[in-house]
């Protein structure tokens, strides 16, 4: 499994990256190389992530992978359907977030 990851968990609350840092202008390629029904069950049950001989994890601002056949693609846990080929890239500081102020928090 290959998930492309910026944030520490998946919105279930699972660990997949445990190197998260969601400002620092990169984002991180983790590879699963050996996954099971009890790691499975860890990292969904437990909230813990894979252990660490079983995953790599790359940090980077851009990746195209290709593969030599097509394979299941999902964003954001929705299903696109399959692909051989997927070009990902941050854009850092792309999402504005409006926060009320400190006074109109306090008064609810």
């Amino acid at each position: 499994m290959v998930v492309f990851a910026n944030a520490r968990t998946y919105a279930t609350g699972a660990v997949i990256n445990p190197n998260d840092n969601i400002s620092d202008g990169v984002f991180e390629i983790v590879i699963v190389r050996k996954i099971n029904v009890f790691e499975l069950l860890r990292m969904l049950l437990v909230q813990k992530s894979f252990k660490s001989d079983n995953i790599e994890i790359i940090q980077t601002k851009n990746v195209e992978i290709i593969a030599h056949k097509k394979s299941f693609f999902q964003v954001d846990g929705e299903y696109r359907g399959k692909f051989n080929r997927v070009i990902a890239k941050i854009d850092p500081a792309a999402l504005k977030i409006l926060l009320p102020t400190r006074k109109q928090t306090q008064q609810g």
